[in-house]
């Protein structure tokens, strides 16, 4: 729900992928959800779910948005999107999350 919203906030503010973006972004909070629903709230989890996620908006362009590049760059872009993902959106996410939780220790002690 929460990536659909995100969705249809780039869609206001003028995304160049336009209204699929709704779509494109609900998608990826579904491959999020069900892979941290499946392995758990681990570490290992939030990076693969980044990963796989950020990868799932090449597929939306490759198979939805149909778009004609071929096939060694789409390989190239499923490589860098998940990478990506996982670095910033997994990783970058983990950190966030852990210092917060230490934050709130420290403010309710």
């Amino acid at each position: 729900m929460t990536a659909a919203i995100k969705g249809l906030v780039e869609v206001i503010l003028f995304s160049y992928h336009g209204i699929p973006v709704i779509l494109m972004s609900a998608l990826q909070g579904l491959f999020i959800d069900t892979i941290i629903n499946v392995l758990g709230y681990r570490d290992l989890a939030f990076y693969l779910g980044c990963g796989i996620a950020s990868a799932s908006n090449v597929a939306f362009l490759q198979f939805i948005l149909l778009l004609p590049f071929p096939a060694s760059v789409f390989s190239f872009m499923y490589i860098l999107a998940f990478f990506s993902g996982t670095v910033f959106g997994g990783y970058g996410g983990v950190l966030l999350y852990k210092m917060v939780e230490i934050r709130l220790k420290r403010a309710n002690s």
